[in-house]
């Protein structure tokens, strides 16, 4: 899935989140974040560091790939 939107991110962490049958208790606990910080996400509310939404996603089995696109930029 491309996530271009933090609603894209939100949707996805939901998703999986469920997939799995997980609370955001157990996905926080696992990733070593808050439970807020997930509820955060998930609503697309949340502006985490990279490296707090890298340990989500790993708790989740997803992948992330970044692109950098310079010409958005100029």
């Amino acid at each position: 899935m491309k996530a271009n939107r933090p609603a894209d991110v939100a949707r996805l962490v939901s998703d999986r989140r469920a997939e799995l049958g997980q609370t955001q208790q157990q996905v926080a606990e696992r990733a070593g974040v808050t439970r807020q910080l997930i509820a955060r996400l998930e609503n697309g509310t949340g502006d985490p560091a990279v490296s707090s939404l890298l340990r989500v996603l790993n708790a989740l089995d997803i992948d992330m790939y970044l692109r950098i696109a310079p010409e958005l930029y100029l």
